[in-house]
């Protein structure tokens, strides 16, 4: 029992200091799907997410633009969205601008961003 509630308080603490404890890369390439589930669960707050998501408004267009390798990502499953923010945070994905950006989003702020953009229609 000792355990569970010593679990419970780092996980606890971990969310409010907006870090995450399980992230663990599968040899630099990936983040695992057990850190993506467990990411997605911290919260589902949609309108949170839409609040969030007028910053990536600003290089994420709605529809693809010609000679832009900056993706859609309306539409995209959340499972996806919250993978790419999470390898761009832990460094698996070298892309200076989405390192910046994500450098500040706890786990909350990526599960919600998540959620949004998966309920969009692209």
């Amino acid at each position: 029992m000792r355990a569970l509630v010593t679990t419970a308080v780092l996980i606890f603490a971990s969310v409010i200091a907006g870090t995450s404890l399980f992230i663990h890369a599968d040899s630099n390439t990936s983040v695992s799907e057990q850190d993506v589930s467990y990411v997605l669960a911290v919260s589902s707050d949609v309108a949170y997410g839409e609040y969030l998501a007028g910053e990536c408004a600003s290089c994420h267009a709605t529809t693809a633009v010609s000679g832009s390798n900056v993706p859609v990502i309306q539409g995209a499953s959340s499972e996806h969205i919250a993978q790419a923010l999470l390898e761009y945070r832990s460094g698996i994905r070298d892309n200076s601008t989405m390192r910046n950006v994500v450098s500040a989003l706890g786990d909350e702020e990526i599960a919600v961003l998540a959620h949004y953009f998966a309920q969009q229609t692209k």
